[in-house]
């Protein structure tokens, strides 16, 4: 098991009876709320709890959690900490955080077991390039986090901690609410912090919060500044002894009851009342400037890399004396401004990596951030996430120092990762950020970059794959057509426009979507390509979507036979699927020969979510209208097999398992029906998958009586 000190980042031997201390080995106040933390884990046992802790900047958040966290030996505690690293964003980075902090205590073996290929690929030089990264993977992952809590709360309670929210990306805040919302079966609790005094009016965290405060298990916590009295018993805790009245006033006025000023106004000179300045910056600069000079010049270095620092990586970067980095290091951390954690250090408080990070002079920022950049260009496996995620690292540096050409690979390749983490939003970010960059490159970069189109295109499929259709999929593709010229390019150009189809029939818009499929043949005509290929089979697939199935038989034929000549074997799949079930839906029973070669091409291929979709449809098809219940049934069945043995997961599979409630309904089997749908986790997910599941769940109840609730609501 975890300890809940060490899983925290904290130090105890250098919490407790160090002397000159800044912060108190005694919790002071607050006992309200830590009372209320252990009353939420205590009622894990029998129902969720979800508890959202928020205050200003050092207000004590991070404290209460962890006084809570050692009053709970019995828990796996997990923290991940959320960082601000400007336009570079790192995506699920607390998430990348718990999932190395828990390898570590539990080993090779038992990380190979319980993680599964979605997780892994957040361990450092661990993640490779999905070949089957798609719509509703993001999903997937959640569930294999899901599942991963849980089988460790099998073990013991767990207690996930997420800090500093404010600074989430969109794909993190999407995994807490995910988490919020179904970690309802398990001895699981989820904590998370975050800055009230950052939450401007357009925050992304405020209306994630909003969400979240709606459900009944879901408790918030503000934390308010200290009262008079409890200002003083911090201070002296801190101090040893009870201030004299004039620097008792002193503290009181100039702290406004804010744990941190309380702590750093006395580490900042010898009194309190004499001199003292009055802005919290203007402390914190005084603070470190009393520290030692070898501290200071450890402080303005870790500073530049953001809050935390590998050990490893610092030394490169600092370029002094192993005697000399120890020293300072040693200093920082008696001084209470580094925290040790397990493979480097971070400040005690993201304010005090801020002072720091502001006494650097715009000079001194610049080399600092160029030698971080030198240092992980050199060696990717210093970067936090290994080298696997190091470009994410390298776009911050290098947008620090204006280094226009490293700044677009970086993010190029940060976006990437992001995709193949399916962390589509911050991958969105990353492209995009790409194409402004792109007209600044220098003449050799731009002789191998990516085309913009290229780029806009990247961007369009991650903007789909996130849920930004209808503004940001069409701009980023409409952008990428108008750049390409149709003479020259007219392959790409033409898989453009399909794609462009496709997404207008996710927006909605069946029209404008049959209007592009129209224009992406007449590009592509004549040509062998994938994109053919693929456009007609999307054709094919169009038509049988808006029911119109005799109309999509031709383009699908036409696909799977250019498909098979120039061996595009996913097209294949995918063109085996549209044609099959258009067959089968006018009652041509070959169709479901060509859905079960589907699966087979798709599957060979490792394309799981493919093969899953053509089960679902194959289902489909014997239910209505051929009305082969027993052979859909053991379709169905096969259908959730093959999912199951091949960790597929998301929407998909609760498309099989209404499929599959369905055949039971048919069947008269009403038990059977009713546990299949309450295994299906997305039921709030709008669209024709929310209609589905409406559909099918009013069913359930009307056969049961219960004639109320199957009405609309």
């Amino acid at each position: 098991m975890l300890s809940t000190v060490s899983a925290l980042g904290m130090a105890t031997g250098i919490l407790i009876d160090m002397p000159g201390r800044v912060t108190s080995a005694a919790f002071v106040g607050r006992k309200d709320q830590l009372e209320r933390l252990h009353e939420a884990f205590a009622a894990t046992l029998t129902t969720p709890a979800v508890v959202l802790i928020g205050g200003e900047a050092g207000v004590g958040k991070t404290r209460l959690v962890y006084e809570f966290a050692a009053g709970i030996p019995e828990a796996r505690v997990l923290v991940g900490t959320c960082l601000e690293l400007g336009q570079a964003v790192m995506p699920f980075l607390p998430l990348a955080g718990i999932l190395r902090q828990l390898s570590r205590a539990l080993g090779p073996e038992e990380t190979q077991r319980l993680y599964g290929a979605e997780l892994l690929r957040f361990l450092p030089d661990q993640g490779s390039s999905s070949a089957d990264t798609g719509e509703g993977e993001q999903s997937g992952l959640f569930e294999a986090v899901l599942a991963l809590l849980g089988r460790l709360a099998e073990i013991s309670p767990v207690v996930l901690v997420i800090e500093d929210l404010h600074w989430a990306d969109r794909s993190t805040l999407d995994l807490l609410g995910f988490l919020a919302r179904n970690v309802s079966s398990m001895r699981a609790m989820l904590i998370g912090t975050y800055r009230s005094d950052e939450m401007r009016r357009t925050h992304a965290l405020r209306p994630v919060l909003a969400e979240l405060t709606r459900l009944p298990h879901v408790e918030r916590i503000e934390l308010l500044p200290m009262d008079e009295r409890e200002v003083i018993q911090l201070y002296t805790a801190i101090r040893g002894q009870q201030p004299q009245p004039a620097e008792a006033d002193s503290i009181i006025t100039r702290s406004e009851g804010n744990p941190f000023y309380v702590e750093e106004l006395p580490a900042s000179g010898d009194s309190v009342q004499v001199g003292m300045p009055a802005g919290l910056r203007d402390i914190l600069a005084t603070r470190l400037d009393n520290l030692p000079e070898s501290a200071k010049e450890v402080l303005r270095i870790a500073a530049a890399a953001g809050r935390r620092v590998d050990h490893r990586l610092l030394a490169v970067v600092a370029q002094l004396g192993e005697d000399e980095l120890q020293a300072g290091l040693r200093t920082a951390v008696e001084g209470e401004a580094l925290v040790p954690d397990a493979e480097g250090y971070r400040f005690r408080h993201a304010l005090l990596q801020e002072a720091a990070h502001d006494q650097l002079l715009p000079g001194e920022r610049m080399r600092l951030h160029r030698r971080f950049a030198e240092a992980l260009q050199a060696d990717p496996s210093l970067a936090a996430g290994g080298s696997a995620g190091v470009h994410a690292e390298l776009a911050y540096h290098a947008l620090a120092t204006h280094d226009v050409d490293l700044a677009f690979s970086s993010l190029v390749r940060a976006g990437q990762r992001a995709r193949d983490l399916y962390a589509f939003a911050e991958a969105q970010q990353h492209f995009e950020r790409a194409v402004e960059l792109r007209p600044q490159l220098s003449a050799e970069a731009s002789d191998t970059a990516p085309p913009t189109w290229e780029l806009l295109r990247n961007a369009a499929l991650c903007a789909r794959y996130f849920g930004d259709i209808r503004v940001g999929a069409v701009k980023h593709l409409r952008r990428a057509i108008a750049v390409l010229g149709e003479e020259d390019d007219r392959i790409p150009l033409g898989g453009l426009w399909a794609e462009l189809s496709e997404t207008f029939w996710m927006a909605g818009l069946g029209d404008e979507a049959t209007a592009a499929s129209d224009r992406s043949l007449a590009v592509l005509e004549g040509t062998a390509s994938r994109e053919r290929a693929e456009a007609l089979g999307w054709r094919s697939r169009l038509f049988m979507l808006l029911g119109r199935y005799q109309d999509g038989i031709p383009p699908g034929a036409e696909a799977v036979e250019l498909a098979r000549r120039i061996e595009a074997r996913r097209e294949l799949s995918r063109a085996l699927n549209a044609l099959g079930t258009s067959l089968a839906m006018v009652g041509k029973t070959e169709g479901l020969s060509m859905l079960r070669e589907s699966i087979e091409v798709a599957d060979a291929i490792g394309a799981g979510t493919e093969a899953a979709r053509s089960y679902n449809n194959l289902v489909a098809c014997l239910r209505t209208p051929l009305n082969d219940l027993a052979q859909a049934e053991g379709v169905f069945l096969a259908g959730l097999d093959y999912t199951s043995r091949k960790g597929v997961r998301g929407p998909i599979v609760d498309w099989i398992r209404l499929e599959g409630a369905e055949v039971m309904q048919r069947l008269g089997r009403w038990g059977e029906a009713t546990e299949i749908v309450d295994q299906v986790r997305s039921g709030a997910v709008m669209g024709a998958f929310g209609h589905l599941y409406e559909i099918t769940l009013a069913v359930q109840l009307a056969m049961q009586g219960r004639y109320d609730e199957s009405e609309p609501g």
